[in-house]
């Protein structure tokens, strides 16, 4: 079943993939700031959304070279 699913994605275009994870990373960008609003912790936005930046453009720049990589 897991490789039937990893094939599965694997034929998805670039432009598909990225949506889907641009898509659950502002899920999980909303999420952070939740939490941390429902804290009432005095935290400079940045403090939280600077880790998670650096994440997210790092997985969307492995997705780009993913896929430039497996269509050579």
């Amino acid at each position: 079943m897991r490789q039937n699913f990893v094939e599965y994605v694997r034929a998805w275009s670039a432009r598909r993939k990225i949506l889907i994870y641009l898509i659950a990373q502002s899920i999980l960008l909303g999420l952070i700031v939740t939490t941390v609003r429902a804290w009432n912790v005095d935290v400079p936005s940045l403090a939280y959304v600077g880790p998670w930046l650096g994440a997210a453009a790092g997985g969307l720049i492995g997705i780009i070279l993913g896929s430039k990589r497996s269509s050579l």
